[in-house]
């Protein structure tokens, strides 16, 4: 069973999202990031730095480069599932993840709105309804 962590009251999500994927490539963890915009999201860790990178690929791209990327971004928590062999799920969307059990780690990003609060009660009561006890962080 996923360890389910609530990171709440987070000012900017793309952001937060960015330095923890780059914190986590470092350690050597396998990532899939869901994002409502996986370009914007690839820009961003492209940015992020001038004298590292965190290579990544969209879960869109050839297999053969899906199955070589330890980060991958996806616009859709529908299509993680291809991804089972990740150890940490990173959710910056408002959609609740069912692919949750197939990773050591689900790290749901909710921001300051409060839009983004809502989508992320609604969440926290699925991982409960699902069995899972989720961490709140922040």
């Amino acid at each position: 069973m996923a360890q389910v962590e609530f990171h709440t009251n987070v000012a900017d999500p793309q952001d937060y999202a960015v330095r923890l994927v780059r914190k986590a490539s470092r350690q050597g963890a396998r990532l899939v990031v869901v994002c409502e915009d996986p370009v914007a999201f690839s820009q961003a860790l492209w940015q992020a730095s001038a004298v590292d990178f965190v290579a990544h690929a969209s879960t869109e791209a050839e297999p053969a480069t899906v199955a070589a990327s330890a980060v991958l971004l996806s616009s859709s928590a529908a299509v993680i599932g291809r991804s089972t062999d990740k150890d940490v799920l990173v959710n910056t969307s408002p959609n609740w993840p069912a692919e949750h059990a197939a990773y050591a780690r689900v790290i749901e990003i909710v921001a300051q709105s409060p839009e983004s609060v809502s989508a992320g009660r609604i969440r926290w009561k699925q991982y409960l309804n699902d069995g899972v006890v989720p961490d709140k962080l922040g």
